[in-house]
């Protein structure tokens, strides 16, 4: 398996963290009651996002330790 950089790991963190904050904003500014679906596959991103993290940063402290 190929090992996990460090920078992507970062890139991930940083686009699940954007990603979060967006829907947040969203639901603070209570814009998701214009269009449900694309609220919807807002958080659905933002909870891929978060899981990708994760996975990767898991991955990377694994094959750190290698």
């Amino acid at each position: 398996m190929k090992k996990t950089s460090i920078v992507v790991v970062i890139l991930y963190g940083m686009c699940a963290v954007i990603w979060t904050v967006k829907s947040f904003m969203d639901i603070y500014y209570k814009t998701y009651t214009d269009n449900g679906f694309i609220f919807a596959m807002d958080v659905l991103c933002s909870i891929l996002w978060i899981i990708s993290f994760v996975i990767l940063l898991r991955r990377y402290i694994a094959n750190k330790d290698k």
